[in-house]
């Protein structure tokens, strides 16, 4: 187990540009094939500060000598993660 007290688990409440960058560039070489990677970075942005923000999902990163290494991305249903790409399609923008 000492070899996972490198690794830190945090939920962003707030995503900076930095952050957003390094989730977006994980999204990319992760999972490219994911309706995420398929969309602009600026939206794709956007949507991980609204995710941070509701108050229905959760945005978690794991950190790795203070670069992050994954993210997860927790609903407490399937519609509150949905629902802003809906807004998104129905009004183009947020």
């Amino acid at each position: 187990m000492k070899k996972f007290k490198k690794f830190k688990i945090e939920n962003l409440k707030k995503v900076t540009k930095n952050d957003s960058n390094k989730i977006i560039e994980l999204i990319l070489k992760e999972n490219p094939s994911s309706i995420l990677a398929s969309l602009e970075k600026i939206f794709v942005s956007k949507y991980l500060d609204k995710v941070a923000k509701s108050k229905n999902t959760l945005l978690y990163v794991i950190r790795f000598k203070n670069k992050i290494v994954g993210y997860a991305i927790i609903a407490k249903k399937n519609t509150d993660v949905n629902f802003f790409f809906f807004k998104y399609k129905n009004k183009n923008n947020f």
